[in-house]
């Protein structure tokens, strides 16, 4: 910098015209530059240039950097307005805390769950903010202070009209550029609804497992891509002995597995149907599966597409299946007994004919006897032969 400076003044000093010389003048009050050049020393003038200069200098940044300021505040201020109406149109509570625990800046979400005007917010504390839950705020506080980490967690809070509201917040450590901790910032969305919303939704997936788990029937849920088991209640163990582990392990084997080789053929007609059924259709079939214990056991499903790829291709069924072996056991057995019924019926109807028929046979025969016998007593009545008493030919 300094030679630099060097630099220009023998410029200056070259040329009499320069400003060099006229600072002299202004300052000597004379005209006659080469006088002043006699009788002041060098190094008096170039000290006399330089604080001038400085002078100038000094002026000429201060003014820039007044309007620098000026300008830089007003940047400042439109950042920081456009910052909090960015941060006020967010459903979001966003604040940040001194070290003290006063708010130093807070949107309308705050203003919001603790029931204030925004202006009301500003330097107050959680005693002041939140009378009821300040003491669990504070220890959250001091936790995440002490950890310097940012923490997400939920909390509970009650909002207006007493109505308890649970809240998503995060929160983290603040530091200076000396890397002194000076506050914590928190942002906090106020999850209520979605917390109702998902007891709802486990409300009823109990529901539905308390149904599945505890119906006789077994209901299954099978990936028609990967050709396995995916989901298999309780039922499985009571009809056929098998976990749902174990069910789910055979994968792609499930089916050659457990059904019988006589309705396979049946079984896959079936999966080619529901691939092509609508939504609200329900298809039936009977078939076997084997028991652990190696007995066959007769089911009935009802089955219906149930998840579908983004293309509207099947990607999973749902079914039941209820074991259907009693009854197709009572079944038979009432037709062996129908079909023995019918065999004794025939027999008896045989026996019953052969008998009508032999007694029509002997009545036709006595039939003839008897005209026998009248036209022999006509004969004896007229050769002389007195009749009988109580000739039963006479009848």
């Amino acid at each position: 910098l300094i030679e630099r400076i060097d630099a220009h003044m023998n410029t200056f000093k070259a040329d009499q015209n320069s400003v060099y010389y006229q600072a002299l003048d202004t300052y000597l009050g004379t005209k006659a530059s080469s006088i002043a050049e006699q009788v002041i020393p060098d190094w008096v003038r170039t000290l006399a240039v330089w604080a001038g200069g400085i002078f100038l200098f000094l002026v000429a940044v201060g003014v820039v950097s007044r309007v620098q300021v000026q300008r830089r505040t007003a940047q400042l201020r439109e950042s920081q307005a456009l910052f909090q109406a960015v941060i006020d149109a967010t459903s979001d509570a966003i604040f940040v805390k001194d070290a003290q625990g006063r708010y130093i800046l807070a949107n309308a979400g705050v203003a919001l769950a603790a029931g204030r005007p925004g202006a009301d917010v500003s330097g107050q504390d959680d005693h002041a903010l939140f009378p009821d839950d300040a003491e669990s705020i504070i220890a959250n506080d001091q936790r995440i202070i002490a950890g310097g980490k940012v923490i997400t967690y939920e909390e509970t809070l009650p909002g207006a009209g007493g109505k308890v509201h649970t809240f998503l917040t995060t929160k983290g450590p603040l530091f200076d550029q000396s890397g002194k901790q000076f506050g914590l910032f928190g942002i906090a969305r106020d999850i209520t609804d979605r917390k109702l919303a998902e007891e709802t939704l486990r409300s009823q997936q109990q529901l539905i497992a308390a149904i599945a788990e505890t119906s006789p029937a077994m209901i299954y849920v099978y990936d028609m891509e990967t050709q396995s088991n995916v989901y298999i209640n309780m039922g499985v163990e009571r009809m056929l002995n098998y976990s749902a582990q174990e069910v789910q392990a055979l994968g792609a084997h499930l089916l050659p597995t457990l059904i019988h080789p006589e309705d396979m053929a049946a079984v896959i007609a079936l999966q080619a149907k529901i691939m092509a059924a609508a939504d609200t259709d329900t298809l039936e079939l009977e078939y076997r599966m084997q028991h652990q214990n190696g007995e066959w056991r007769t089911f009935h499903s009802y089955e219906r597409p149930f998840v579908r790829n983004t293309d509207g291709s099947l990607k999973q069924k749902i079914g039941a299946a209820i074991d259907i072996s009693e009854r197709k056991q009572a079944e038979q057995a009432l037709q062996e007994a129908n079909d023995l019924l019918e065999d004794r019926v025939r027999q008896r109807t045989d026996e019953l004919q052969r008998f009508i028929d032999l007694m029509a046979g002997r009545e036709v025969r006595m039939a003839e006897l008897k005209q026998i016998a009248n036209a022999l007593r006509t004969q004896l009545i007229e050769a002389g032969m007195k009749p009988v008493k109580n000739d039963p030919l006479a009848r």
